[in-house]
């Protein structure tokens, strides 16, 4: 399943509440006012907070129809569930859209996207020509008009990184607001993180990375930034307490294998990457290096044919580029791959490559037991728990119904990375395709009934006709047959450049490569070229100077009265400004 950055459509977006993965930046930290909760409001809880991110109704009703199924609610919170439940099934008879918080027509979302392309279009054409104060004006109104797009507020944070001006608390109010949007994106994360240091705020730094890590742990900027942090750590130009350099230790050991291995990193400066967008806002951005793709997320696939993948609609739909990775006794492979189609009623996506040499599945079309045993096999979360094949296994729960759309129920644990993979029974079957996962009180998995996933294979393939398996397997042969034919499916997003070439902050050269911008501002100045004086006595570039002066003459002796005076003069060193040249600068 994808892991982060889904465009998820249908009922296919109960997968939510396994995509997000790791809480989100932008919203509260978990925990806070729910100790006294019991595990049934927790589960109505996040599955509340996960409606704040579906963005159609028919989504929303899905999973409020769905949750409403678990037996053990109290009448209160059903009713909570219902109340809810009746607001989404008006949004959907009103056929309204989300466009950032708030419901509109699908017409009005339209208007208001052509609106806001244009104003960004524009920004590029002032960037182009360095007019960056229009450029902001036009990316400000850009993020008012289409509140649910991400790419005028991420232009607006990385113009005030110091790749161009130095306003890291600008950048980080803009980053922030595009993870409200999309909470897991990949760009925004780093880059994000890269204010914080600049504000020398670690803690918020690492969090960032923490999460970049669990999403996306390739991400070959996040292991270079993070040496980088480490390496002038080591220099004296950072200052990292030694629990928050532990932190930062730890994660970069955890993250940085194979070519990003610790002995790997490089000198070089900060890397802020350009922007990556979901292919609904992507198809409407003009494309101004078709080069540049980025892994944005990974779900997993099994084979049906010979070069052909089954898998979910929600892991491909945002997919620039596929790519089909193959774990083999001597490693990886990976293999092109292309989208041959997708269900527009079903959460299922065919996806074709030709060097595949995966086997078939057998596969069982007939009506399932609640209370058997299946096993699911995937690739879930492989930042935190590596990319080897694992399963897990469980029950079915509950059989096919219309209130939850057909899909069979099972208990079995499924995670971020698992969604497109196969749910098998002991005779070594496919009995569905995962689709999706949510707590309540325990865990429940949902998938597409192979039956259902039939009639869509074959409006394709006429004449698929799959093998079943009748003998009853001990389970570990089971997993061994379905692992041959169970795959990694890669999703990769087009990266948009900022076109603004090189010059960044105070004269720090900046180079554009790939995916990212490398910024070679001093980290001990932070790109200012400047320092807070350190001259003793010197605040703010004035100091305190005692002097003794007559106050007069005693009357009675004739003799002079002295007194102390305190005045501020500007200070000799810094010239009254209270900086000084960067030492490490100059």
């Amino acid at each position: 399943m994808s892991t982060f950055l889904w465009r998820t459509t249908g009922l296919v977006m109960l997968a939510v509440l396994m995509s997000l993965g790791p809480t989100s930046l932008a919203q509260t930290k978990p925990g806070l006012g729910t100790a006294s909760k019991s595990p049934a409001d927790k589960a109505i809880d996040g599955a509340f907070s996960k409606l704040r991110t579906m963005r159609r109704p028919a989504d929303g009703v899905a999973l409020l129809t769905t949750l409403l199924e678990d037996k053990t609610f109290s009448a209160v919170q059903r009713q909570k569930v219902a109340r809810e439940l009746e607001v989404w099934q008006k949004r959907e008879a009103d056929k309204l859209v989300r466009s950032g918080t708030s419901w509109i027509t699908a017409e009005e979302k339209t208007r208001r996207e052509k609106e806001a392309d244009l104003l960004i279009e524009k920004a590029f054409l002032l960037i182009d020509t360095k007019d960056y104060r229009s450029a902001r004006e036009a990316l400000e109104k850009a993020s008012r008009t289409d509140d649910a797009g991400l790419r005028a507020d991420f232009l607006l944070g990385l113009l005030n990184t110091p790749i161009l001006a130095n306003s890291p608390e600008t950048a980080e109010k803009h980053f922030r607001k595009v993870l409200t949007r999309s909470p897991n994106h990949i760009p925004t994360l780093n880059n994000l993180a890269l204010c914080c240091v600049r504000q020398k705020e670690f803690s918020k730094a690492y969090e960032c990375w923490r999460q970049l890590g669990e999403v996306a742990p390739n991400t070959p900027e996040l292991s270079h930034n993070l040496g980088r942090l480490l390496d002038e750590s080591g220099k004296g130009l950072i200052n990292l307490g030694n629990s928050e350099k532990k932190r930062f230790q730890d994660l970069y050991l955890d993250i940085a294998t194979g070519e990003n291995a610790p002995d790997r990193y490089k000198q070089g400066g900060w890397r802020y990457m350009h922007l990556t967008l979901p292919k609904e806002e992507a198809d409407r951005t003009p494309v101004r290096d078709a080069s540049s793709l980025i892994l944005a997320a990974s779900g997993t696939g099994f084979a049906i044919l010979p070069g052909v993948v089954l898998t979910n609609r929600h892991v491909v739909n945002d997919a620039h580029s596929i790519r089909v990775d193959v774990e083999t006794a001597s490693g990886w492979t990976s293999l092109e791959a292309k989208v041959k189609a997708v269900s527009d009623t079903l959460d299922l996506a065919i996806v074709e490559c030709p060097k595949l040499v995966s086997p078939a599945v057998q596969v069982s079309t007939g009506a399932q037991r609640r209370g058997s045993e299946v096993m699911i096999l995937g690739y879930p979360k492989p930042g935190a728990l590596g990319r080897t094949l694992k399963t897990t296994r469980g029950s079915v729960t509950a059989l096919p119904s219309s209130d939850y759309d057909g899909m069979l129920l099972f208990d079995a644990t499924a995670n971020p990375g698992n969604s497109g993979g196969p749910i098998v029974d002991q005779n070594g079957n496919v009995i569905a395709v995962l689709t999706v996962g949510f707590d309540l009180k325990g865990q429940l998995t949902g998938g597409v009934t192979m039956s259902d996933a039939l009639k869509f294979i074959q409006f394709h393939y006429g004449d698929y006709q799959p093998k079943q398996g009748g003998k009853k397997l001990e389970w570990p042969d089971v997993d061994e047959l379905i692992a041959k034919s169970t795959v990694m499916v890669g999703v990769y997003q087009q990266v948009v450049k900022l076109g603004a070439g090189t010059g960044g902050a105070a004269g720090q050269a900046t180079k554009s490569s790939g995916s990212y911008i490398e910024d070679n501002a001093c980290s001990f100045c932070g790109g200012s070229q400047m320092v807070t004086c350190s001259a003793k006595g010197c605040s703010r570039g004035g100091m305190s100077v005692t002097e003794t002066v007559q106050a007069g003459t005693n009357p009675v002796t004739g003799q002079a009265l002295f007194k102390s005076v305190t005045r501020k003069v500007s200070c000799g060193t810094c010239g009254g400004t209270g900086k000084i040249d960067c030492p490490r600068c100059h």
